[in-house]
């Protein structure tokens, strides 16, 4: 399994050496944004090198392109409880988009696939985001079968809350948990601006900015990519019509997504971007939060909007419903 393996004549997947640590940091930081996932830089560097150099169970393979590296994959044996036995855990495949599409995929799958049956692995598992469709149909073409289940993470604050015995404790009989939030934090009236009508693919989005200072454009321009990827991944029967709102709010950039589907039902999405990196966009929690007032008021707007242009309209009206926007303050 050291063997390199040869995707193209000067492309080949081989196991990581010292010398790649640098730059599969920049790889795993650059496969967080694109799962819109925190990252956090700390000493990687020497911690893979603990994990991928020095192990008989875990494992990770590199891409090298010419004078680059394109990728990487990795695995680690782990155990499942059910069967009594060990299996095959494979936790990132990434490649740099520049990268994709060249047919290398199934070849990399059959690389782990391979070390799992080397390894007596009961089975190989992985797992990628419920709206990465590419991907899921990568997967199910390979013969991949997926269950649905919720994966939690828990932070070191978290653990030591929990084993503090103040984690999910219900409030004592006459405890408030309510909280008197700071004047900062109060409404005041925010500028809602109409940026115009974007077509994405089938796609026709009103877009809204509120409370844009000079420095939206870079932001602006990062939120109409990820709104275009987020909506090509929408399966359900759908209206072709969103609402997408850019919120500079006090603490971070905000992106609110609503995509009209069947039935007058909004997909909804939430990401955040912080103010000084507002190319980079984390998917919000689902039990984060949703939308503020600001926002609401915007989406009350559009929902009045629509009932009257489209849902009753007798015929629907999806010019006159995207002739109508919102300005002015709210």
């Amino acid at each position: 399994m050291n063997d390199p393996l040869m995707l193209e004549p000067s492309v080949a997947l081989r196991a990581v050496e010292r010398r790649d640590l640098a730059e599969l940091v920049c790889l795993c930081r650059e496969h967080a944004a694109y799962e819109r996932s925190e990252w956090v830089d700390r000493d990687q560097e020497g911690d893979l090198a603990a994990l991928f150099l020095a192990s008989d169970t875990t494992w990770c393979w590199v891409i090298q392109a010419e004078h680059e590296l394109s990728g990487f994959v990795s695995a680690s044996l782990e155990v499942s409880t059910w069967d009594a036995k060990r299996f095959l855990h494979m936790d990132c495949l990434f490649l740099r988009p520049a990268y994709r599409g060249r047919g290398w995929g199934r070849r990399i799958m059959a690389r782990v696939a391979q070390l799992a049956l080397d390894q007596k692995a009961i089975n190989l598992q992985w797992q990628t985001p419920e709206w990465n469709e590419g991907a899921i149909r990568f997967y199910d073409r390979l013969g991949g079968v997926s269950q649905r289940k919720q994966r939690f993470t828990m932070s070191p604050e978290a653990c030591g809350e929990l084993v503090d015995g103040q984690a999910g404790r219900p409030a004592a009989p006459g405890e408030s948990r309510s909280q008197a939030f700071p004047a900062a934090d109060r409404w005041e009236p925010r500028e809602v601006r109409f940026l115009g009508v974007e077509s994405m693919s089938e796609w026709q989005v009103k877009c809204y900015g509120i409370a844009l200072k000079q420095d939206h454009q870079q932001a602006w321009g990062a939120s109409q990519q990820l709104v275009a990827e987020e909506l090509s991944f929408v399966s359900e029967p759908h209206a072709g019509l969103a609402i997408a709102i850019l919120h500079r709010g006090s603490d971070a950039w905000w992106l609110v997504l609503d995509a009209w589907l069947e039935g007058a039902m909004l997909a909804h999405q939430v990401f955040r971007s912080e103010h000084q990196n507002p190319g980079v966009w984390l998917r919000g929690s689902p039990r984060g939060p949703s939308f503020c007032v600001w926002e609401l008021a915007v989406l009350g707007f559009e929902r009045d909007a629509y009932v009257k242009s489209v849902f009753a309209g007798d015929p629907p009206d999806v010019e006159h419903y995207l002739s109508v926007f919102m300005n002015g303050e709210c």
